[in-house]
């Protein structure tokens, strides 16, 4: 089973940036958590790949489905810990070090999509790259959740 969302889109929603307008609601950790843990059980998975792009609710799945998670090592933001320091989003987008990893951070994200792709069951927060994975995996999912929570708006 694959598992995937996009914490960004709720930081952004979190820091009131327009940007975000119009992107997806995704589910919070807890109710990821308690949907991997059905679906694994449902559709009989035996582990999970995940998909996730905040270090903290990686941490937190992991925490709870132990060696039951499988998960690829790669640069992922804090972002609980950019809220609480006051980080600018944009910050690791045009600092030196993000411009010289740029083209590898491509490359690991577009690797865990072309993963998820190959699992046999797909949880998911709605994205274009989850989207992608979805459309790669040609129909070959045997089973398949998308969250449908609506859009983020900001005012």
């Amino acid at each position: 089973m694959g598992a995937s969302v996009r914490v960004e889109y709720s930081y952004l929603r979190d820091i009131h940036r327009k940007v975000v307008n119009g992107h997806p609601v995704q589910p919070e950790a807890e109710e990821l958590i308690y949907d991997i843990e059905s679906c694994m059980k449902k559709w009989e998975c035996e582990y999970c790949f995940l998909a996730i792009d905040d270090e903290d609710t990686l941490n937190i799945v992991k925490e709870r489905l132990g060696s039951k998670c499988i998960y690829m090592k790669r640069w992922r933001r804090n972002y609980e810990e950019d809220k609480r320091q006051g980080t600018d989003p944009d910050y690791y987008y045009i600092s030196k070090l993000m411009k010289n990893t740029i083209t590898e951070r491509g490359i690991d994200y577009l690797t865990e999509l072309l993963l998820l792709a190959q699992c046999d069951c797909f949880l998911a927060g709605k994205s274009s790259g989850n989207i992608f994975a979805y459309l790669k995996n040609d129909r070959g999912y045997e089973y398949v959740c998308i969250y449908e929570k609506g859009e983020i708006r900001i005012e």
